[in-house]
């Protein structure tokens, strides 16, 4: 493959905000034994796109006692979130016996004798434990980073029980800047597609340094029980990497390429697929989302294939699609803007865009979006104002012979599984 010289790198900077902390309990010192923090140090870091660091916020707790063991708990929780996941986002990890739920809460134990219940932080008299935050920084922007909630220390003495709570709270800047350098997926050539999508739409031909291959390699699990996970197949149903971006898009962009490449039907890269081809693209903000697969798309299927997108646009979760019971594993549950590239044995190539509206997905007939199908790339091209106020979304693949998977054959994956928090949609242009 013929590189064009890169030289973006995007890094996360951190700037951290003062952190309210508590300790003990305040009645008698004496007497509570039990402590717990909210830690920020350092204050700054820096993350490679791709790549992770330790957050500079640390939640530590400690139980103990001077004489002998304390009949003592803790419990916190705290949530964590994003105010930009498309630019910075967070999960959890243990440290020792720590742990962060990767859903954004922490929560921890204490008790003699007490079963720590799976999925929380627990602690052992006289001992610590901590969890930590790793950030990652996918995208140029800036992001709020907020930590808030509620410490609770419990003990029970020989003179009586005793409780103390403090609230904690704390946020950072996260801005990721441009710096030197080639992003991990351009050495590959699957990453070529992404500069040609970038060259097309804004003459900028190092879209790869910016591709996220932090995808989940586990086995996908279908949207019902009664069909068995499978391991994916490494071919155009298996997700490689994934980019997501907001782009403006002036007149001079329109007629100097993009225009040419948003065009409904085959092209020099491949082809676009339309949802209402009477539909004009204008100036304006317009969010993209592609998703690199192992293997090329082919050109026409003996399958049938569908590419899916899976959006909550509008930030307002009762309004969102919910699974039928016989789905419990549906990949579009809680989303309502859904974007398809279908490809039938039949009819061939084409797009659907629908709306979730009263429980019921319906047709868009007002879509101008497209999906872009390059080599192997699947993308999504949008204008942001089909989303009032996007929060995440899914990609999917499938191939399947018919019958979904329940008799015959199929491949697919989902990105990421609906047990895991939904992938960050561009809000920043």
């Amino acid at each position: 493959m013929n590189h064009v010289p890169i030289i973006d790198r995007t890094v996360l900077t951190m700037l951290l905000l003062p952190a309210l902390v508590g300790t003990g309990c305040a009645d008698d010192p004496e007497k509570h034994l039990a402590t717990f923090s909210l830690e920020t140090s350092p204050s700054q870091i820096e993350v490679v796109v791709g790549e992770e660091e330790e957050s500079p916020v640390q939640l530590t707790s400690k139980a103990g006692a001077a004489e002998g063991p304390s009949h003592a708990y803790l419990i916190g929780d705290l949530l964590f979130a994003s105010s930009n996941p498309a630019v910075a986002t967070l999960r959890g990890e243990k440290d020792g016996g720590g742990l962060i739920h990767e859903a954004g809460h922490f929560a921890g134990y204490y008790h003699p004798g007490f079963t720590c219940p799976e999925g929380h932080l627990c602690y052992e008299a006289t001992t610590e434990d901590r969890g930590r935050l790793i950030v990652k920084c996918h995208q140029a922007g800036s992001a709020t980073i907020s930590i808030s909630g509620t410490l609770h220390a419990y003990e029970v003495e020989k003179q009586g029980n005793a409780k103390h709570t403090v609230p904690a709270a704390t946020a950072f800047e996260v801005t990721c800047v441009v710096k030197t350098g080639l992003g991990p997926a351009c050495d590959d050539d699957r990453s070529e597609p992404v500069n040609v999508l970038g060259e097309g739409l804004l003459g900028e031909a190092s879209w790869c340094d910016a591709i996220d291959l932090d995808v989940d390699d586990g086995l996908t699990v279908h949207s019902s029980d009664e069909v068995a996970p499978k391991a994916g197949a490494g071919n155009h149903t298996e997700f490689w990497g994934r980019l997501a971006k907001g782009v403006t898009l002036t007149q001079a962009d329109l007629d100097a390429g993009a225009g040419e490449l948003l065009a409904c039907g085959e092209h020099e890269h491949g082809r676009t697929l339309c949802a209402n081809p009477q539909i004009s693209v204008l100036p304006g903000d317009w969010i993209v989302l592609a998703h690199a697969f192992h293997d090329r798309l082919p050109d026409s299927c003996n399958d049938h294939l569908v590419y899916g997108f899976a959006i909550e646009g509008d930030g307002n979760p009762a309004n969102d699609y919910v699974a039928d019971p016989a789905f419990p594993n549906d990949w579009y549950q809680a989303t309502d803007h859904w974007y398809e590239a279908v490809c039938d044995p039949f009819a061939g190539w084409n797009m659907t865009a629908r709306q979730v509206t009263n429980g019921t997905p319906e047709p868009l007939d007002d879509s101008a979006a497209r999906i872009v199908i390059t080599v192997n790339l699947s993308t999504l091209i949008m204008p942001a104002s089909e989303l009032s106020s996007p929060s995440g979304y899914r990609g999917t693949a499938m191939r399947h012979t018919g019958q979904w998977g329940f008799d015959g054959d199929w491949d697919g994956d989902v990105e990421r599984p609906v047990t895991a928090p939904t992938l960050g949609v561009p809000i920043n242009f």
